[in-house]
């Protein structure tokens, strides 16, 4: 596969376009798993399925507004928003095994990782069969040592010491490991994964209570719906 940053001026959008090679196929599941998925973490791929039997299918990312990792590598880390990249690596792994995908498809390296403003990291996942992914070439651990490196600036020590010790992890593996990432960031970040997991808790319980919202209005005007059409005692059809 190929890749490049395009601007699509049909749509008004700045993209970074996939273009298969021979011997890679779409994978549809993937694709139409990705779209439905709403993940912040991921972006969708679009994609004309008519175009799938021409000559030429493209993979568009909408990456407007979004800035390479690459190019925010080199300047100044607050210790919270180095951890949101860290966090966020181990967010889309996870989202991934969950879905029983494959990380080896997403793209791992500073120039297809996009950050927010906020430094909030969007990841490329790549829906396509066929292609011969190279653990050397693309690995979260690869990531992590560009985010280990000794040139790496902060505002505080605290970051300083972050990285040192991410530093540290990253030389003792191998192979990447969700687990051992999890890990190392519970024992290295403690107050800061704290505070992720109540604002998790916080919001999913304002998604039951939406959830739980809804049901009720539905119920609600059913029940008003039966009540308008019929007396007591008799339902109306």
């Amino acid at each position: 596969m190929k890749t490049q940053v395009a601007r699509n001026w049909k749509l008004g959008r700045t993209e970074l376009q996939v273009t298969p090679q021979r011997g890679e196929t779409i994978d549809v599941p993937g694709a139409n798993w990705l779209h439905a998925l709403h993940s912040e973490l991921l972006l969708p791929a679009d994609y004309d399925p008519n175009q799938a039997r021409g000559k030429k299918l493209v993979l568009a990312y909408n990456i407007t507004g979004l800035t390479a990792l690459k190019r925010r590598v080199s300047r100044v880390w607050t210790q919270e928003r180095y951890y949101t990249v860290l966090e966020g690596i181990e967010r889309v792994c996870s989202e991934c095994a969950s879905g029983t995908r494959l990380i080896e498809r997403i793209l791992f390296d500073v120039e297809h990782i996009f950050l927010t403003e906020s430094d909030e990291p969007r990841f490329i996942y790549v829906p396509l069969e066929g292609v011969a992914y190279d653990a050397t070439q693309n690995s979260p651990l690869l990531v992590l040592a560009v985010l280990a490196g000794r040139r790496l600036r902060f505002d505080s020590q605290a970051g300083a010491t972050n990285a040192e010790h991410l530093r540290q992890f990253v030389l003792t593996k191998e192979v990447f490991s969700l687990n051992d990432l999890r890990g190392f960031l519970d024992a290295e970040f403690p107050a800061l994964r704290q505070a992720a997991k109540a604002s998790e808790q916080a919001r999913a319980a304002e998604l039951d209570a939406a959830r739980d919202a809804r049901q009720s209005a539905f119920l609600d005007s059913l029940f008003a719906g039966f009540d308008a059409g019929g007396s007591e005692g008799e339902v109306t059809p």
